[in-house]
């Protein structure tokens, strides 16, 4: 299966037990999801700009149940990654299975023939797979990018302002949100516009901050370009 050849292999259908719907990704395109965990990991990766595609539902695999009949599992999602950044890991498309902690401790006898086959079929498909749990997902990171993705798209943003604070961020030993907007202006509508601006620049990753850390106004940033 190559990136242009992605889509789902089943429609999921609306389920009165648990939350189900579509989130909008980049390229404008709608993917599903069966919970609130895989809406979670739907917005994380959305976000990751190392992601090049995703596709929730990618294939079938067969495996045998512990009672040896035939089954057919399909996990949650592929996501393959764009691997430009010569300084950074290289990553293997990812198959992944999302599911609560608690289940995989429930169910472990269920689930460890279906993750056996789907490990087996990634390793003939040059790929890993991996399990998500809440553990994984409901993190600070998390936070972050939901705050973030109010600012994404925006038609307020000035590229003056985007200028000003880039070169102010480069001149800074250190900079954070509140200095930034402390070194430029004493007036208050003024601060409210850089820091709007600020948060943009974050959510497109104008501009860096360590995202494993909830974000304050005293979070260090750094410059992207």
């Amino acid at each position: 299966m190559n990136k242009e050849e992605l889509k789902p292999v089943r429609t999921l259908k609306k389920n009165h037990t648990s939350l189900t719907g579509k989130v909008s990704n980049s390229d404008g395109d709608l993917n599903s999801f069966e919970s609130s965990l895989e809406r979670d990991f739907i917005l994380l990766t959305n976000f990751d700009s190392n992601v090049e595609k995703f596709v929730e539902q990618p294939t079938k695999i067969e495996y045998h149940d512990e009672f040896g009949r035939l089954r057919h599992y399909t996990p949650d999602f592929l996501v393959f990654y764009r691997n430009k950044a010569l300084d950074q890991p290289y990553y293997k498309p990812t198959l992944v299975e999302i599911k609560y902690s608690e289940r995989l401790k429930k169910d472990r006898d269920i689930l460890k023939p279906k993750f056996d086959a789907a490990n087996i079929h990634c390793r003939k498909k040059g790929w890993e797979f991996k399990v998500v749990t809440e553990k994984d997902i409901r993190t600070d990171f998390l936070y972050n990018v939901k705050f973030l993705s109010g600012y994404l798209n925006s038609s307020e943003v000035k590229n003056e302002d985007i200028n000003l604070l880039i070169d102010s961020i480069s001149e800074m030993e250190i900079a954070t949100p509140l200095k930034l907007i402390d070194s430029l202006s004493s007036e208050d509508k003024v601060k409210a516009t850089l820091l709007y601006t600020i948060w943009y620049m974050l959510s497109n990753h104008l501009i860096g901050a360590d995202l494993s850390i909830r974000l304050t106004m005293k979070s260090e940033i750094w410059s992207r370009i």
